[in-house]
C-alpha cells in the first residue's frame, strides 16, 4: 500500500506497520469500510440510511468531540486498528463493532474480537495508544505493548461477566454467516461459563497486542525491538500476535473525517 511502511516475522507473530501518511489508499479503505467497522457487518452493510457513511461519520464526531485528548487519541488508534486488520491480516475477520452499543461512552470490553476460520480460534486484542513526547519512538511502543499486555491480561482472568455478554452481543451484529456465527458465540458463551464459574485461564487464549505510537516518522519504530519484546513475553498466553502501528499524528485522521463530513460524503 503507498505510503505504508510493512514488515512481519512470522516466527515470533511480530508486526510492524508505519504510516507515512493518509493515503489515498487507506481513505478508500475507511470510505467504504466506516459503517461496517462502526456498527457490526450485518447493520453496516444492510443498506439503511441510518447507517450509511455520512450518518457514521457524523455519529462518530458525536462520540469522539465529547473525549478527553487521551481518549481521542485511543479511538483513533483503535479505528486505524480496524482499517490496517482489514488490508493486512486477511487471515481473520473482525468480529466485533467499534462503537459502544448501549451508550456513547467509550466500549466496555475486548477492544477488537477477530476470529480465524482456519484455526477455529478467537483472537482477544488490545489496542493502546499514546504520544512518545520525549521518549524514542520504540521505547514508547514497547511501553505501550506492556499495557497492553497487562489490560488483557486483567479482562481474561477477571471473570467479569460483563465482558463476555458484551462481546456475545457484539459478534451477534457483526457476523452474517451463520455457520461462523454459532462457532463465535458457542466460544464466547464457554468463556461466559467460565466466567460464572471463576475458571477463566488467559494463558489459555490466544490474544493480539496492538500499539499506536504517535511520533515524527524521522524516528522510526524497528520490528528488532517488537521480535525482542515477544520472545520475552510468548509464553504468557497461548499465541500473542504483536502489531506496532507508527502515525505522525492522530489528529491527520482527524481533519479528513471531519472534511468528509464537510464535503457532504
Amino acid at each position: 500500500m503507498e505510503s505504508v511502511i510493512f514488515e512481519k516475522d512470522d516466527q515470533t507473530f511480530s508486526t510492524i506497520c508505519i504510516v507515512e501518511n493518509l493515503s489515498e489508499d487507506l481513505k478508500e479503505i475507511i470510505r467504504k469500510q466506516l459503517s461496517s467497522i462502526c456498527h457490526g457487518a450485518t447493520i453496516g452493510e444492510s443498506g439503511k440510511k441510518s447507517y450509511s457513511y455520512h450518518n457514521t461519520l457524523r455519529e462518530f464526531l458525536k462520540r469522539y468531540d465529547t473525549k478527553s485528548e487521551s481518549t481521542k487519541k485511543g479511538m483513533i488508534g483503535e479505528l486505524l486498528s480496524h482499517v490496517l486488520f482489514i488490508e493486512f491480516f486477511r487471515e481473520f475477520q473482525i468480529i466485533s463493532p467499534f462503537f459502544n452499543l448501549e451508550e456513547r461512552s467509550i466500549k466496555k470490553s475486548f477492544d477488537i474480537l477477530l476470529y480465524s476460520s482456519d484455526q477455529k480460534n478467537i483472537y482477544y486484542t488490545e489496542v493502546k495508544s499514546g504520544n512518545a513526547k520525549d521518549e524514542k519512538s520504540d521505547d514508547k511502543n514497547i511501553t505501550l505493548l506492556g499495557i497492553a499486555k497487562s489490560d488483557i491480561q486483567q479482562k481474561l482472568n477477571d471473570n467479569n461477566d460483563n465482558n463476555w455478554l458484551n462481546a456475545i452481543n457484539g459478534a451477534k451484529i457483526s457476523l452474517e454467516k451463520k455457520n461462523i456465527k454459532n462457532e463465535v458465540i458457542e466460544i464466547l458463551e464457554n468463556c461466559l461459563e467460565d466466567s460464572q464459574e471463576s475458571n477463566l485461564n488467559s494463558k489459555g487464549k490466544s490474544v493480539i497486542l496492538v500499539s499506536v505510537t504517535y511520533n515524527s516518522i524521522s524516528d522510526k519504530i524497528t520490528l528488532s525491538r517488537v521480535k525482542d519484546y515477544s520472545t520475552k513475553n510468548a509464553k504468557d498466553f497461548c499465541r500473542c500476535i504483536l502489531f506496532s502501528i507508527q502515525n505522525e499524528t492522530y489528529q491527520s485522521i482527524e481533519s479528513f473525517l471531519r472534511a468528509e463530513v464537510a464535503n457532504g460524503n
